[in-house]
């Protein structure tokens, strides 16, 4: 039996729904990933849903983990926020587009929303429309991978930083080795930074371990500097 690691990934294979919402981000790293303040997350993800309940959160140890899709659908929150719109009317919005349309769970995630969706939101155009080039989509238009290091402006010609739900958890992973950011970051500080140490124990570039500790670092800032 393949495991969660070794499944296909290929954009043009349909994801199967394990695979689509398989991820677990807890709403602090889900706020630094997405570079919303912590209250924000927080109270997008108690008012989401068309039947009152909490989002796709489920408790572990007194805290609160979120999907993949989850997180894509709060990269749109906060796209409708940047753009104008009040984190209160984003979440009503919200709450209002899963109850008219709950057979599509998470539909502003949804490739459909992002380049149908400023056609019901001008003022929000620019927003939803700079969402879509960091993102694979499966054959249904549902999210499958979110190249994150584009969206920060990080990504070098030969290295980049990808979170896909089927690869570790959907933590953050160098594309095209799948090896964990954290890994990286954590080997290079055990190695007093020696890049090129680093890059020969793990089968990578010295670019790759680079962008991995860059990515690591302004993770952690972000943690230090996030509004709770």
């Amino acid at each position: 039996m393949p495991t969660k690691d070794s499944l296909p990934i290929n954009d043009n294979t349909v994801s199967r729904p394990i695979e689509r919402y398989a991820g677990i981000y807890s709403v602090a790293l889900s706020a630094r990933l997405v570079r919303l303040s912590l209250r924000h997350a927080r109270s997008y993800a108690r008012r989401r849903g068309s039947d009152g309940r909490p989002w796709s959160e489920q408790p572990c140890h007194r805290e609160y983990y979120l999907t993949f899709r989850d997180l894509m659908e709060l990269r749109v929150a906060r796209a409708l926020h940047k753009a104008g719109m009040l984190w209160e009317e984003v979440c009503d919005f919200a709450r209002y587009d899963a109850a008219k349309f709950e057979r599509k769970g998470h539909r502003l995630s949804g490739r459909q929303f992002l380049t149908e969706g400023h056609h019901r939101l001008s003022n929000a155009h620019t927003e939803l429309e700079a969402l879509n080039a960091p993102i694979k989509y499966d054959g249904y238009g549902v999210p499958s991978r979110w190249d994150i290091s584009l969206e920060w402006g990080i990504s070098v010609l030969d290295a980049s930083v990808i979170l896909d739900p089927r690869l570790s958890f959907g933590y953050p992973v160098l594309a095209g080795c799948h090896v964990p950011t954290y890994i990286l970051h954590d080997a290079l500080l055990a190695e007093d930074g020696d890049h090129h140490v680093v890059a020969k124990d793990y089968e990578v570039s010295v670019t790759q371990v680079r962008l991995a500790h860059r990515f690591e670092t302004i993770l952690q800032e972000r943690h230090d500097a996030v509004p709770a």
